[in-house]
């Protein structure tokens, strides 16, 4: 089983978030995935993200209560981002690859 964490920006701020388990790789389940993420649809994760120059920072409250906090730069084609978790749990340097602009 494979974990995706997912982020979907959009130009007036929003940006939506998604942790995704599946047994195929994250292109191979992107088809089905983009059915549901977009942000017509109202149980996705919802934010406000804020972009400064490169700097970018927004947080997320997840289904049990724990707040991800993102802060990072953003580049033209990936995210580099440091997480900050509510229940102390921190990580630095994620990278996020870019991938084609969708409708949704």
């Amino acid at each position: 089983m494979l974990g995706f964490e997912i982020l979907r920006f959009y130009d007036d701020g929003l940006v939506l978030f998604a942790g995704v388990m599946s047994d195929e790789s994250f292109m191979e389940s992107w088809p089905r995935i983009s059915q549901w993420f977009h942000r017509e649809n109202l149980e996705n994760i919802a934010s406000e993200y804020h972009l400064a120059g490169d700097f970018l920072e927004f947080s997320v409250t997840i289904p049990d209560g724990r707040t991800l906090n993102y802060t990072g730069t953003y580049l033209e084609e990936k995210l580099i981002l440091s997480l900050r978790i509510s229940d102390g749990f921190s990580a630095t340097d994620w990278e996020y690859i870019r991938l084609e602009e969708a409708e949704n």
